[in-house]
């Protein structure tokens, strides 16, 4: 009978580990989606579809390709889309990484050095997706 309540106390530790995990992930998912949909126009704000989505990442060699590959498949679905690549001033290889992908993909690529900014066209249907603090896994459920 012991056993029996000892294999039950550890299901339920186990079965409280995995819904603090799963809680976690669902938070995070909805900070990303906040910021997906601020940077694309969102929902109910008049606006179309940006003319230009300028994404800004920093330290994330590791997943970046990713992402880029996402944005190219829903770049390809959707033509009138331009997307700009931003480096914030990686410290690994995420910014010749980018680049490669950029022109690959013919997209926009820019280098942030020292106060160096992203040249804007001045059109009110740019949008910003920062994605400097989002971490590497949740960077590939961003699109």
């Amino acid at each position: 009978m012991v056993v029996v309540y000892a294999l039950a106390a550890m299901f339920l530790g186990w079965l409280a580990v995995m819904l603090c995990r799963t809680w976690r992930l669902v938070r995070a998912e909805r900070r990303v989606a906040g910021a997906v949909a601020v940077a694309c126009g969102g929902a109910g704000s008049g606006e179309g579809l940006p003319q230009r989505l300028v994404v800004l990442v920093q330290d994330q060699a590791d997943y970046v390709e990713g992402l880029v590959r996402r944005l190219a498949a829903l770049r390809s679905r959707q033509p009138a889309q331009r997307v700009v690549l931003v480096d914030g001033g990686s410290g690994d290889e995420t910014a010749l990484i980018l680049e490669r992908l950029a022109r690959r993909f013919n997209m926009g690529f820019y280098r942030m050095d020292d106060g160096c900014t992203v040249p804007g066209d001045g059109q009110a249907t740019d949008r910003y997706l920062d994605l400097r603090g989002v971490s590497g896994p949740d960077l590939l459920r961003v699109f």
